[in-house]
């Protein structure tokens, strides 16, 4: 799907997945001309019996991913009984290599876990399957990249509300 927007206007797609003819998690590539910031945000939203959960993220520009040599955290839920958490990794052109590094509240290392992504590849799953531990609250991810570039990110949803929030890995 190709669209051209005009300088300082706004174009409204009600649903990207459709239109692009997908279904299920993916990622989103926006290409600009322009030397400025392009503004993007998506609306994040799932349907259910009981009502509707949603968040909207921003874009996050390509010169913003972790690189190699760079490490970014994420923090684990407090309560992970009540809350599930799962990990997004997008990687740009050149894949990534990276090792995922936990440490409980006190800062000691619980588990090491090396990942390895190709080219321009997408995957969100949860923490557990990921990085191969059970998180128990209050934990650290720290992922150190060893070569090219990825966007990481966490979603924790609440397990009663299905209330969903977002966070990206933060450089260290």
């Amino acid at each position: 799907m190709l669209s051209t927007v005009a300088p300082r206007s706004i174009i409204d797609i009600r649903d990207v997945v459709t239109a692009l003819r997908g279904r299920g998690l993916g990622s989103l590539d926006v290409r600009t001309a322009s030397p400025f910031r392009s503004v993007l945000l998506a609306r994040v939203y799932s349907i259910a019996p009981a009502g509707q959960g949603s968040f909207v993220t921003e874009l996050v520009p390509e010169e913003e991913a972790l690189v190699a040599g760079q490490s970014g955290v994420i923090i684990a839920s407090h309560r992970p009984q009540a809350v599930r958490v799962n990990i997004g990794v997008r990687s740009l052109s050149a894949g990534a290599t990276m090792t995922a590094t936990v440490r409980n509240a006190a800062g000691d290392i619980l588990k090491v876990t090396p990942l390895t992504y190709a080219p321009d590849f997408f995957n969100q799953t949860s923490a557990q399957e990921l990085l191969g531990i059970a998180l128990n609250g209050d934990e650290s991810i720290v992922f150190t990249i060893d070569s090219g570039s990825a966007i990481i990110y966490a979603t924790w949803t609440d397990n009663v509300t299905q209330d969903p929030a977002m966070q990206y890995a933060v450089v260290q």
